[in-house]
């Protein structure tokens, strides 16, 4: 029997029952005590900005998640559903009222302190004081202490002050230029807004609250130089003069001899060379908009597996949109922000590592807005904008960590929720004993979708579409691998509204909603 919605019951809102939930989920990860944020964690704290609560998320701008949902889905995703939404609007409309706390779920407790166990070698700053009522951009040098090169396997950032820290860039820098300017400084570290302001380095990760451990998959990892420096570009925002952060990250590091992932601006701002600029160079006259495009051509011998994107501009990016085009002429979605802010760049990992054959072509179209029509214009009036590295400098950056690819890359799980087995527990992928399918990527769709599953074993199966009425439009038979299958529906013909996606395999069968929107 097929789900289906039903009309919602008129219904008295609470916080208790329906709005606690979604904001310890969502909201409360970041809202209890990190920086800028306020505490969202009892009923009192939600009704005093319950009117700011209505503000950002009906503006879609908290929780913030800057890709479009609706284009490819990544790991540990922060978005609310229309239904969230809904509630939450039904909630304030109604006055916020608080229901029966006694029935609410217990105040979540997180853990602030280390995930990563054990770890090879800490990096930590000096303890730093800030000095301004403004944002804060400052660099930090660390020298890596090991006697030879090794692996990152997976690290983790650790705030020293939560409630100041906003969000933290890592490099790696081989020229030691980097302590360099860190001593020409007075006191800790060095000013640094748009990047490190060293030529050369290497992004090997990004932490904003909320974020968890990146640990790689088995057998891979990023070359670590010994004799190298560690550079940290940490944010403080505005209003934390005179406090105090020691930030610091741990690493898990192996001597063994493991793929080696590597993170490359492989779309960028050059305009020349492997993945540059087509119409470029980066210059955005004073009081226009300008787009550009940067494209990489795979070479036809190579395919590479691609574990995660961070896409980099300054403070008059407008958009970005990265994509490829298969050789058989498929698009293959990366991401899509349509309203870029520097404040929450991010690095995006996929669910799955993103599989690009030999031949195919990558692309990134940038925007850039140079007017006061921009409110995050940084000059009144504006001036002509070129490349580098000041504030009021832009940059077309999209990093990717990728490595060449081995049989099997496409049954890596990247995210452990899909490893969710309806009872909820986290398992193993060779512990799945029945098939699984996956939330359709993008969802809502409109010009194609991803279909992913799971089948303990190769075999036969169907993959049905049908509509919110239960006609079937759609009844493929496939030939499936065992491990995680991939396949890209064209959803083009369809007419907006809901449908559902059945897996049939065996005696298991499987249904997930995805929803059609022009």
């Amino acid at each position: 029997m097929l789900p289906f919605f039903g009309s919602m019951q008129a219904q008295t809102v609470s916080w208790a029952e329906h709005i606690a939930p979604i904001l310890f989920a969502n909201c409360a990860p970041c809202h209890h005590g990190t920086a800028g944020h306020a505490n969202l964690t009892l009923y009192s704290e939600a009704f005093t900005y319950s009117s700011v609560i209505d503000y950002y998320v009906n503006n879609r701008m908290m929780p913030p998640w800057p890709p479009d949902p609706t284009y490819r889905h990544f790991t540990n995703q922060r978005v609310l559903s229309t239904q969230d939404i809904a509630l939450i609007n039904q909630w304030i409309a109604a006055g916020s009222p608080p229901g029966d706390t006694t029935q609410a779920p217990p105040i979540p407790v997180f853990n602030d302190g280390p995930q990563l166990s054990n770890p090879d070698w800490v990096a930590r700053i000096p303890t730093y004081t800030v000095g301004s009522n403004s944002d804060v951009y400052q660099c930090f040098a660390i020298p890596v202490s090991i006697a030879q090169d090794q692996f990152i396997t997976g690290f983790e950032v650790l705030p020293g002050n939560r409630s100041i820290v906003h969000h933290v860039l890592v490099y790696e820098d081989t020229s030691n230029a980097a302590l360099q300017l860190d001593a020409a400084s007075p006191g800790p570290g060095y000013p640094g807004f748009g990047g490190p302001g060293v030529s050369g380095v290497k992004l090997i990760g990004a932490w904003v609250p909320g974020s968890e451990p990146w640990q790689f998959p088995d057998g891979m990892g990023i070359r670590l130089n010994a004799g190298a420096t560690i550079i940290m570009q940490i944010h403080y925002p505005a209003g934390v003069q005179s406090q105090q952060d020691s930030t610091s990250i741990l690493f898990k590091l192996s001597t063994a001899n493991l793929r080696e992932l590597s993170i490359a601006p492989a779309l960028n701002h050059t305009t020349s060379g492997p993945g540059s600029m087509i119409n470029g160079p980066l210059f955005i006259p004073a009081d226009s908009v300008r787009s550009f495009t940067s494209r990489l051509n795979i070479p036809a011998v190579a395919k590479i597996s691609v574990l995660s994107v961070t896409p980099h501009m300054h403070l008059i990016g407008k958009s970005i949109h990265v994509f490829g085009v298969s050789p058989t002429g498929d698009t293959i979605p990366v991401i899509k922000i349509k309203d870029w802010n520097f404040q929450w760049q991010m690095t995006y990992r996929f669910r799955t590592p993103l599989i690009a054959e030999g031949g195919s072509t990558f692309y990134a179209i940038a925007e850039y807005d140079n007017s006061l029509n921009n409110p995050r214009q940084p000059v009144n009036p504006p001036r002509d904008v070129s490349r580098g590295e000041g504030t009021t400098d832009e940059m077309m950056l999209v990093y990717l960590t990728y490595l060449p690819y081995r049989s099997g890359d496409e049954n890596i799980i990247i995210d452990s929720s899909l490893l969710e087995e309806p009872s909820g527990l986290n398992e193993p992928t060779n512990h799945i004993r029945t098939a699984q399918l996956y939330e359709p990527s993008p969802n809502p769709a409109s010009e194609l979708t991803e279909i992913s599953f799971y089948l303990p074993e190769s075999g036969k199966l169907n993959l049905k579409l049908y509509d919110q009425n239960g006609g079937l439009i759609r009844d493929m038979q496939l030939n499936g691998s065992g491990g995680v299958n991939n396949v890209q529906w064209n959803t083009r013909n369809l007419s907006s509204g809901l449908y559902f996606v059945e897996l049939n395999s065996g005696n298991i069968r499987r249904t997930k909603a995805l929803l059609i929107r022009r």
